[in-house]
């Protein structure tokens, strides 16, 4: 946690040395843009695939801002699981985000996720019903994650 604040005192730093002439840039990042580098989260799940070791489903996590993908295997889709497994793997490592993006799975609506979210204090948006381009993050790696775990059907893919 150190090491964010500390990178973050160093791009402020940087923001305000700018020339000025940059400053009227749309490509020009504010402050509000830096401190938002890890606060938003797209979930969603994939499977069945391939089993192996047991493992069947895929929790997958983009970073909204840095395209960060995350990938944790697990063994089925139940609500308990998907949260354990969100906590784990993307929140214990990078932090809690302030809003997560989901579809309407029944893991996603399910009351212990809402409880995860009033515990965690994020934000949790749905998708609209039926709309796979409201969360076409993680929609358009789940392209490239599938036909990667198709090469190697015959491997191990874990």
């Amino acid at each position: 946690m150190a090491w964010n604040q500390e990178r973050l005192q160093r791009l402020d730093a940087k923001m305000f040395t700018m020339p000025t002439n940059q400053s009227n840039s749309p490509f020009y990042t504010t402050n509000r843009h830096i401190r938002a580098t890890f606060s938003g989260l797209h979930i969603d799940l994939i499977g069945p695939i391939s089993i192996f070791k047991g493992y069947r489903y895929c929790l997958t996590a983009v970073n909204r801002y840095t395209r960060w993908p995350e990938v944790t295997p697990i063994t089925d889709i139940n609500a308990e699981t998907v949260a354990t497994a969100l906590l784990t793997c993307s929140i214990s490592r990078f932090g809690c985000p302030t809003d997560i993006v989901t579809n309407r799975d029944k893991q996603f609506v399910s009351t212990l996720f809402q409880h995860l979210t009033r515990v965690a204090r994020f934000h949790h948006r749905r998708t609209t019903a039926y709309h796979l381009a409201c969360n076409d993050l993680v929609e358009h790696f789940h392209r490239q994650l599938k036909s990667a775990i198709t090469c190697h059907a015959n491997e191990h893919w874990i």
